[in-house]
């Protein structure tokens, strides 16, 4: 729900359509996986901080501004349509005059590269038969070759970047005459030949299909003992020393007997009390008021776990990690003798 409000308040909507049509939304998250991969390079650059100095920080990031993050060309094209037409954007070779803010541009690369989505062999009934092509300067005598102009490669018309701007729907209509005659995967591998930059559109079908992501982790199977085998996402990020393994999600209160017992302490016979209150199921938010002295299953309730330990143990008995990071929350920097691994005392 807020990722679509994310991507209309950051800019991206505004920019992503054709344009006689209205803005739209992609399907890639970048409000929401977005603004998270920013929050994460700032706990993580926040922890580096802390190591250097010992001091902690608030780590904020909105979603407008991940967003925002995210187009920064379309901001850039902001910039300079104060000083004239943007060129590459395919508008201009139609003569179509620009506003005052960034257009949409369909499939206009936006990049300062004149690029475009053409059609390929099957398109009449694969709706992703479809490759995206960009016509870079250094490479423009391979493509004319390719396509059958050799002519072009002399013609003042076609010759230089600035003298095919106004041509684009015309070069590209002629080298879309060429790609329909292939798929898209051999108009890749042509292209890839001569270095032409072309991306072919993959669907998710193709994509869960795709061996070599299997190969790499970038797409990974999971058990799972109530759903069962299934597909999903592994990790983008590949660390040559770190390797990650994709695991399932737990199970509601598969790890309760583990977290009360390593994590918070309870010994055999406190879980038996706290399992025969029937209450071992709710959730852990905010502290007790109760103390030591109360019996064990009223101080299951909904309970921070660094407060459990104040009001169960009492201060002294909190772990020095936990305690150290409320005391920063004060403006108290206290470190923890040595760094905890498990448990409460983990940095997260």
């Amino acid at each position: 729900m807020y990722e679509n409000i994310a991507q209309c308040a950051g800019g991206a909507a505004s920019t992503t359509g054709f344009r006689e049509g209205p803005p739209l939304v992609t399907g890639a998250q970048i409000g929401d996986s977005g603004t998270g991969l920013h929050l994460a390079l700032g706990i993580v650059s926040a922890l580096y901080q802390r190591n250097r100095t010992g001091r902690g920080q608030r780590v904020l990031c909105a979603m407008q501004d991940g967003v925002l993050n995210l187009a920064r060309v379309k901001l850039r094209d902001q910039q300079r349509l104060k000083h004239g037409p943007l060129t590459e954007y395919s508008q201009y070779g139609e003569g179509i005059p620009f506003g005052k803010a960034v257009p949409r541009a369909g499939n206009d690369s936006g990049g300062g590269q004149p690029a475009w989505l053409l059609k390929c062999k099957g398109w009449e009934t694969d709706p992703d038969a479809y490759i995206y092509f960009i016509t870079q300067a250094p490479v423009w005598n391979e493509i004319c070759d390719l396509i059958g102009k050799p002519e072009w490669k002399t013609d003042p018309d076609y010759a230089t970047p600035p003298a095919r701007l106004p041509r684009l729907k015309f070069i590209f209509g002629t080298i879309e005459q060429w790609t329909m005659t292939k798929t898209k995967f051999e108009v890749m591998d042509i292209c890839n030949k001569h270095d032409i930059p072309v991306g072919p559109i993959l669907s998710m079908k193709e994509i869960a299909e795709e061996k070599s992501l299997r190969d790499t982790g970038t797409v990974v199977e999971v058990d799972h003992p109530t759903r069962g085998r299934y597909l999903t996402v592994g990790n983008p990020i590949k660390l040559s020393d770190s390797p990650c393994e994709v695991q399932r999600s737990p199970l509601l209160g598969e790890h309760t007997d583990e977290i009360l017992s390593k994590v918070l302490g309870y010994s055999a016979k406190e879980l038996a009390e706290i399992k025969a209150s029937g209450r071992s199921r709710r959730r852990i938010n905010h502290a007790p008021k109760r103390r030591k002295t109360d019996s064990l299953p009223s101080l299951w309730g909904r309970c921070d776990p660094s407060s459990l330990f104040q009001s169960f143990y009492g201060p002294a008995h909190e772990p020095a990690a936990a305690k150290a990071r409320r005391e920063r929350r004060r403006g108290v920097f206290t470190p923890p003798p040595t760094p905890c691994h498990k448990g409460m005392g983990q940095e997260r």
